[in-house]
Order: structure tokens, then C-alpha cells, then sequence
């Protein structure tokens, strides 16, 4: 599918620019502008036609108010293995929610921008992230770390923006003023959180997200070099030896040059002695499902075979992609409890962490994609969906079998 997409965007280019050619020939002016004019016709209807929401039936509303009465979370607390979402619009204090999650992952709330106070470096205000670490204690929820150290869209969204700060110091200051600032967060973060979050995100996205096969050019790299990561690693570890800590990666395929990158990153860390004790493997699915869950299976066991913990951690997947399927909720649902099986085979892969709750409260709205996206387990008004029971469903049978295998069928 990828290849004859390829094919098909070089005949369109080469089309376009042959058309725009001909306009500066005079005897084919005429010609050049018809077919570039249609060229543009197509494509606006095109966009239009793709870019149009969908509305499918929601068969699953008959069904709704019987599965509200079901919770997979003593399945998940049975078996060892963390289920958990971010936050929704309601809190951790829904009852949907503390019924169905073990584990929870703030955010935003937990990163370095949030957590400084009016953006200021060195000064904090923690009351946004003690609320929600409190409200996931008081429900017996596992908090997860993340995330003490972020370049990639941090550089991004200026939260904190490094960069423009460093330049108020001399050039040959900046690297440390940086690792100043990176070492005094990380120890006032852990210090903060000590006995209540056990396990954190250290380093997050370190590979590049438009130069597949390189680190990120982030402002970590740029000020301190690769070491950057492993320094991170060291000093959380350092300072409390009884935390868990993650390197956490969004891919957008399991065999590229970007996972041959993070493959090399993480040999490097393990051959150097770092304290790395598990994997984040993020799994935003946003706009194929080509990538193939064995590929994922065979992705996980490269690092479990190294010794490291794996976890699922930013799951999300658009309903638009099974627009194929006769009933598109519940063809997700099915591919999501597959996914999760296949994380489960592996005793050593701890979890799996939806980047979200409901589908009132959707990242995937505020990017450019053809809606419906509505990529969680219970919908805009609260109704669990088919992801909700086939994953219940999944776990009661793990459960009752104490086992899992995985077949890709």
C-alpha cells in the first residue's frame, strides 16, 4: 500500500510539473492551465471528500447500559498488569475510571513547564500535579512518572523555552547553566514526589521525529551532547535507587531507522552499565494499522531479551482507520484487545497506559485529521464502547485461563 502510494504521488508530481512547463511554452499554454486546473478541482474535491466527517452507527448504545455494570480492573490487579489512562474531564474521582484503571499517567501535568511557576526557571508551583498524584493514591491507582527530561516538542511549545533563556548567559556558560538547570529539576521533582511516584518516564522522545536514524537535535543535544540521556538516568537513579525508570519512544514502525536508532541508544545505555530499567513504547496509531501486531510482539522481546521491563504507554487509535469495517467500533475494539494480548504474552511487559479516557477530551481533535477519531474506551457521553467490553472480555479470559497466548489471525 505504502509503494503504490509512492508511485502514485511521483506520476501526480511529475504531472503537475510537466503541466507547469507547458505553460511557458506558448503553443501548450493552453493545454498546461486545463490540466493544472483540473489538477486543483480534483484535488479540493478530494480533500473535501477526505477531510468530511463520517458518522457510523452506534450499535454498541443497546448494549451500553449492561457493560457499565462490568469493571476489567480486578482482572488487571489479578494478573500484575497496569491498565491505566491519563486524567479525563471528570478526574480520576469517576467512577468509571477507579473501576476500570490501575495505573494513571498525568499528562502534562508532571513535566517541567507545568510544574514552573508563570514558566520562571527554579521556581515551582506543584498544587496541579499534588492533586492529581493525591486523587490516584486515595484510589489505589499506580502513578506514572512523566516526564523529567523532554526535548523534542518541548523545543516545540516553548515549555520552559530553553533556548531563548540560555541566551541571556555567555556562550561558553550555556552548557552548564543547562545542565544546572536539568540536575537541580530532575532532584527538586523526585524530592517532591519521593514515596508517592515510584516509577517515571526519565527521558522522553530522544530520536528524531523528522530525521529517522538520528538522536533529536533538541536543546539538550545541542548544549550537551548525547550524554545527556545517560546523565538524566544517572542522577535520578542516584538519588532514590528504588525508582523505576523509563525511556519512553512514539514510532511509527517497529523495523525502520528510527527503531534501529532506539535499538543502538538502548544497547549503548545497557553496555555502559546505565541504571535504564524499562521501555515506553508509545503507540499513537494515527493514520495506518498496517504495522503489524507481531511486529510489535517482536519489537517488545528485543528489550525484554535485554533484561528491561516493557510498557505500552500512549495508546490511542483513530476510529476513521476501520472505515472499511461493517461495524468500525467494534472492529477497533477488537484490534485494541489484540494489541493488549500481545503485550501480555510477554511476562515481562508490564502495561499498557490509553493517552486518554473519554472522547470528550481528544488530543487527536486539535490535529488535522478526518474525523470521527473518538480513539478510547468510553465515548463523548460517558457509554462504554466496543473497546471498553472487548477488553474486559480479554481479561476475564486471562484471567479465568491464567495464561496468554497470542496468535496474529
Amino acid at each position: 500500500m505504502i509503494t503504490a502510494i509512492k508511485i502514485f504521488t511521483v506520476i501526480i508530481a511529475f504531472v503537475i510539473l510537466a503541466s507547469l512547463v507547458m505553460i511557458f511554452i506558448k503553443r501548450y499554454r493552453k493545454a498546461g492551465l486545463q490540466i493544472l486546473g483540473s489538477l486543483v478541482i480534483i484535488f479540493v474535491i478530494t480533500g473535501i471528500c477526505f477531510f468530511y466527517p463520517k458518522k457510523y452507527d452506534r450499535i454498541y448504545l443497546k448494549k451500553a447500559i449492561e457493560w457499565k455494570s462490568l469493571s476489567f480492573r480486578q482482572y488487571a490487579d489479578s494478573l500484575n498488569f497496569y491498565i491505566g489512562a491519563i486524567p479525563g474531564s471528570a478526574g480520576i474521582p469517576d467512577p468509571l475510571f477507579c473501576q476500570n484503571f490501575n495505573s494513571v499517567t498525568p499528562a502534562n501535568a508532571l513535566k517541567m513547564g507545568p510544574l514552573l511557576k508563570n514558566q520562571k526557571i527554579g521556581e515551582y508551583d506543584f498544587s496541579d500535579a499534588d492533586k492529581i498524584v493525591n486523587q490516584a493514591l486515595e484510589n489505589n491507582l499506580r502513578v506514572k512518572g512523566h516526564t523529567l527530561v523532554w526535548g523534542k516538542l518541548s523545543d516545540h511549545f516553548k515549555s520552559p523555552d530553553l533556548d531563548k533563556w540560555l541566551q541571556a548567559f555567555p556562550e561558553k556558560d550555556r552548557s552548564d547553566k543547562l545542565r544546572e538547570v536539568i540536575n537541580d529539576h530532575i532532584v527538586t521533582v523526585l524530592n517532591h514526589f519521593r514515596g508517592r511516584v515510584h516509577t517515571w518516564d526519565c527521558v522522553n522522545e530522544p530520536t528524531s521525529m523528522y530525521n529517522p536514524g538520528k538522536l533529536e537535535n533538541n536543546v539538550f543535544m545541542k548544549y550537551l551532547g548525547e550524554d545527556y540521556i545517560q546523565e538524566a538516568f544517572k542522577l535520578a537513579h542516584s538519588f532514590d535507587p528504588d525508582l523505576k525508570l523509563y525511556l519512553n519512544e512514539e514510532f511509527s514502525d517497529y523495523k525502520g531507522k528510527q527503531a534501529e536508532c532506539f535499538l543502538a541508544l538502548v544497547k549503548k545505555l545497557k553496555d555502559n552499565n546505565i541504571p535504564l530499567h524499562g521501555i515506553g513504547i508509545q503507540s499513537h496509531i494515527l493514520s495506518n494499522i498496517d504495522t503489524s501486531i507481531i511486529d510489535l510482539q517482536n519489537f517488545i522481546r528485543k528489550f525484554t531479551d535485554m533484561g528491561l521491563e516493557v510498557e505500552i504507554t500512549e495508546l490511542d487509535m483513530r476510529l476513521r482507520l476501520f472505515n472499511a469495517a461493517d461495524d468500525p467500533y467494534e472492529a477497533q475494539g477488537k484490534y485494541y484487545a489484540r494489541l493488549i494480548k500481545a503485550c501480555m504474552s510477554n511476562p515481562m511487559c508490564k502495561g499498557v497506559t490509553f493517552w486518554g479516557f473519554s472522547d470528550d477530551r481528544c488530543w487527536i481533535d486539535q490535529m488535522p485529521f478526518p474525523k470521527p477519531n473518538e480513539p478510547y474506551l468510553f465515548d463523548a457521553e460517558m457509554n462504554p464502547k466496543p473497546a471498553f467490553y472487548e477488553i474486559y472480555k480479554m481479561f476475564r479470559d486471562a484471567f479465568n485461563n491464567k495464561s496468554i497466548t497470542f496468535v496474529n489471525n
